[in-house]
């Protein structure tokens, strides 16, 4: 987002207009637009597995713990007990430490165990906690996992800002990293892509000054505002060199 007057309508655009959100870990999860927000009062602690006097409980595995770009993993969610038709199994965790999956957008799972692909050439590289909520058709939590730990081998750009509720006049900052031998390439660019209030908005080319740190200060027009973030980096020839997970930031008044 460009500073200034001049700027103004640049940046409401890209902290308001992105590309269709893919999943950080592959393809098969969707995201929920029902509403409930990613930090959902339905969430557990991690690690927490609370029956709540449905009888139901749940564990989950990972196929592999080091994944290779190109290679395949699976989680698999095992249940005790009765689940409900209609369920869902919401994900949570981080990547290198910062929070994501359902911590941001609520993504869930409607099968017990879920495929995925670590995408080449390692556009998606990282260390990946994941824990998982099993819900009933009202949304209500049966029962919730134990973490598992996967990496997924390949470039590393993450990420994180420095508060997620900001007022009006406030100011946000953002820091994005990079893993050892990751960086932006020669004639590299970078972009915006994300959502605004669950609707997802046109990529835009990234308007900070460095390509490791992003400041802006929240107009009145932010207002009410949710707004959903990733860098997504890219080569010369425009395709992609690594992606960061994304971030949510909310504004009020």
């Amino acid at each position: 987002m460009v500073m200034g007057l001049v700027g103004l309508g640049v940046v409401i655009f890209s902290f308001q207009n992105c590309a269709p959100r893919p999943l950080e870990q592959g393809e098969g999860a969707s995201i929920d637009n029902t509403g409930i927000s990613g930090d959902s009062q339905y969430r557990l602690p991690a690690n927490f597995n609370e029956t709540l006097n449905t009888g139901v409980t749940c564990a989950a595995t990972v196929s592999a713990t080091n994944v290779a770009a190109g290679g395949t993993y699976s989680y698999t969610i095992t249940p005790t007990g009765t689940v409900p038709t209609g369920y869902r199994i919401y994900v949570y965790g981080s990547k290198n430490g910062i929070a994501d999956a359902s911590e941001v957008i609520p993504e869930y799972l409607t099968t017990m165990s879920q495929q995925y692909t670590n995408p080449t050439p390692g556009i998606m590289g990282g260390t990946y906690l994941r824990y998982f909520q099993i819900r009933d058709s009202l949304g209500r939590a049966l029962c919730q996992t134990n973490t598992v730990q996967t990496t997924l081998q390949g470039r590393i750009c993450t990420l994180s800002t420095s508060t997620t509720q900001v007022r009006v006049g406030g100011v946000v900052s953002m820091t994005i990293g990079y893993g050892a031998g990751t960086a932006v390439p020669a004639g590299g660019t970078l972009e915006w892509q994300g959502m605004n209030n669950n609707q997802t908005i046109a990529a835009l080319p990234y308007d900070g000054a460095s390509n490791t740190s992003y400041t802006r200060q929240m107009q009145n027009i932010d207002a009410g505002m949710e707004y959903v973030r990733r860098i997504v980096v890219k080569n010369t020839d425009g395709s992609v060199y690594c992606q960061t997970n994304y971030v949510r930031v909310r504004v009020s008044p």
